[in-house]
This record gives C-alpha cells, sequence and structure tokens, in this order.
C-alpha cells in the first residue's frame, strides 16, 4: 500500500520535480515488492473497509466496490508485469516505462481534478 500511497501524494502535488520524485519513490518500492515476492501472484479476493484503530474489516457490499476491485485488480496486473521485467528484463520495458504506462491516464495533478467534484 505504500507504493500506492506515494504514487497518491505525486498525483497530488504541483511541483514536477516533486511529482518525477514521488513516482520515482514509488517505482522502488514496487520493484522491492515484486522482487520480494517472486514466485508469488498478487490478487484480489475481496474489498471492503479497513480499521486500522480495530484492525478489522468490513466487506459490506458498496457502491463503489466495482471500481475498487477493477482499481485492486489494476495494481495486481502491474505487480505482474514488474515481476516479468525482474525475471525476464530484455522482453519487457523497463520498471520506469511501465510507471509511465500506468500513470500516462492521469497527467494532471489531484488539486486540478477536485474542481470538478
Amino acid at each position: 500500500m505504500s507504493g500506492l500511497a506515494v504514487l497518491g501524494e505525486a498525483a497530488a502535488t504541483t511541483s514536477q520535480p516533486t511529482r518525477d520524485g514521488l513516482r520515482a519513490e514509488a517505482m522502488r518500492i514496487f520493484t522491492t515488492v515484486a522482487r520480494s515476492s517472486l514466485g508469488s501472484q498478487l490478487t484480489l479476493h475481496q474489498v471492503g473497509l479497513a480499521n486500522p484503530v480495530n484492525n478489522t474489516v468490513d466487506l459490506t457490499v458498496r457502491p463503489w466496490h466495482s471500481w475498487f476491485a477493477a482499481a485492486g485488480r489494476n495494481v495486481a496486473e502491474g505487480m505482474a508485469l514488474l515481476k516479468q521485467y525482474l525475471q525476464s528484463p530484455p522482453s519487457a520495458p523497463p520498471p520506469a516505462g511501465l510507471l509511465a504506462m500506468a500513470t500516462a491516464r492521469s497527467t494532471k495533478p489531484m488539486s486540478d481534478c477536485r474542481s470538478r467534484w
């Protein structure tokens, strides 16, 4: 989750150098996770709300679950691509290219998007 949190910070910043640095940090985190989990597969089985104070998860179905599940599948697919790169570098784009492809859809900072809501 920390890699996703750092990507969220990158999306929210208005400074391009800061955004680039945060994206690079996220890529380092994702690469570390991929290396440590070679031989296993990341999947999403359920979606819910975590409560870290009580250490519980509420699995009640909510309207936004389909979006959240799709996002989870995207993370799992991204991790699979990164593992593919680590296992066979010539056959896949470098990690920075993977991150660029993953973030290409959202080039505006989150502050620009908030005004639309």
